[in-house]
């Protein structure tokens, strides 16, 4: 997955935090809107909406809102915004996590949406603005056709490096044909909540470069630009390196981030995004090489609790606490090189597996299919929602942290750098 593909699937969401009715039968009032969802091939499972939350420092998270069976292929949410204006929700899947689909939607409307899973497309129906977010998907559905294959070009292993070179050079301008196309189309939409979203939406697919975003502003109608988005846009030009460095804090260690820190400017230190990076580098200051490890506590596979702290005796007090999760492919990818490491150093070092999956019965599949013989445990939470998340100041994964009597002696180490630092720095050979 490309980093442009990653920031869109993290950041994209609503300004403000709403709260919801439980109850999931439809509402006869009004004022409730309503979304219907039908599939075009077989599915059981639960259907999950959720809430997406910029909070005091444009950061985006989102928020566990409510789940439904899905029952003959079709499903039903139907709540009430806490405003009359438009809110965003996302629609997914517990069982597939490659789905998802964003939903703009203000009380009283009715939204139908047909989906085509083998086909990934969905189709919008019933409010006001759904002819514009069909429209804005068939742009998307173009670039993943072209994000493919350009990722399949470079997986291929008969083509010559040129070729590659020339091929994947030829499909990146197709790809901006179509971004230009969709920011012609996107600053054509009449409704000002949806032109600043979208925005918004392309911007985070964008390179983070300053000038894209001052003009992806600068397209946007008075009317766009005084919406909730249009607005965040605006905040993110004005102070735009604090927003990067702010965004990857989490990501980068202690020194690191200080230093970058140290060399924005006075305004942008001074900033929201500068004053949310001062609180992350007192965290990450107390998670530094030699400070204790913070408390874990969760809840294994067959439902027993779990203390961090009672692995205090283990020999050597070697312990790698990995964080993860079972639909992150590059964490899947990381697990053969830590059976590998199990199966050289054996006792000597203990594998706690943390992850942040929701579904158990996904969890414990994964588990399973790549023969994670380890400690593995989980509070079936995201990553934004679980408390340890924040603990760790886990930004993206995989992550891990390297302890030895309780106290942290490396971060953040994979592959061969991981063997040669315990070989090297520990007394586990």
């Amino acid at each position: 997955m490309t980093l442009s593909k990653k920031i869109n699937l993290l950041l994209i969401g609503c300004f403000c935090v709403l709260q919801f009715s439980c109850d999931n039968t439809p509402s006869k009032e009004t004022n409730f809107w309503k979304i219907t969802g039908t599939f075009n091939s077989e599915i059981t499972g639960y259907a999950r909406l959720q809430n997406y939350v910029i909070n005091s420092d444009d950061k985006t998270t989102f928020t566990k809102n409510d789940s439904v069976l899905i029952k003959d292929g079709s499903f039903t949410f139907s709540q009430k915004n806490s405003d009359n204006q438009f809110n965003v929700y996302m629609l997914s899947l517990l069982k597939n996590e490659s789905f998802y689909a964003f939903i703009p939607i203000r009380n009283g409307e009715e939204l139908t949406l047909a989906i085509d899973l083998k086909n990934d497309i969905t189709t919008y129906k019933g409010t006001s603005i759904a002819k514009d977010l069909n429209s804005y998907m068939q742009f998307e559905k173009e670039k993943s056709i072209l994000y493919n294959l350009e990722y399949q070009t470079i997986k291929d292993s008969i083509l010559q490096e040129e070729e590659k070179i020339k091929v994947v050079d030829s499909i990146g301008k197709e790809i901006n044909v179509v971004f230009e196309k969709t920011k012609t189309f996107i600053s054509k939409i009449e409704t000002p909540f949806l032109s600043s979203f979208l925005a918004f939406e392309e911007l985070l697919q964008s390179p983070f470069d300053k000038s894209i975003f001052k003009d992806g502003y600068d397209q946007l109608n008075k009317k766009a630009k005084e919406q909730p988005y249009g607005k965040l846009i605006h905040r993110i030009v004005t102070n735009f390196d604090a927003y990067v460095l702010n965004y990857f804090s989490k990501d980068l260690a202690y020194t690191t981030l200080k230093n970058e820190f140290e060399a924005l400017s006075l305004d942008d230190q001074n900033s929201m995004y500068g004053k949310a990076i001062h609180q992350t580098l007192k965290k990450l200051n107390a998670l530094k090489i030699g400070k204790p490890v913070p408390e874990l506590l969760a809840k294994t596979t067959d439902g027993k609790l779990f203390d961090l702290k009672d692995l205090r005796t283990v020999p050597n007090g070697l312990i790698l606490l990995d964080f993860w999760a079972s639909w992150c492919g590059p964490c899947r990818a990381e697990n053969p090189n830590y059976i590998r490491l199990k199966e050289k150093f054996g006792k000597k070092l203990t594998i706690v597996g943390y992850s942040f999956d929701t579904d158990a019965e996904r969890w414990k599949k994964a588990i399973e299919k790549d023969k994670l013989t380890w400690i593995n445990v989980s509070n079936l939470k995201s990553k934004a929602e679980d408390p340890v998340g924040d603990d760790f100041q886990i930004g993206g994964i995989p992550a891990n942290l390297l302890i030895q009597n309780s106290i942290i002696i490396g971060r953040n180490l994979h592959g061969q750098k991981l063997e040669e630092f315990i070989t090297k720095n520990t007394s586990v050979k």
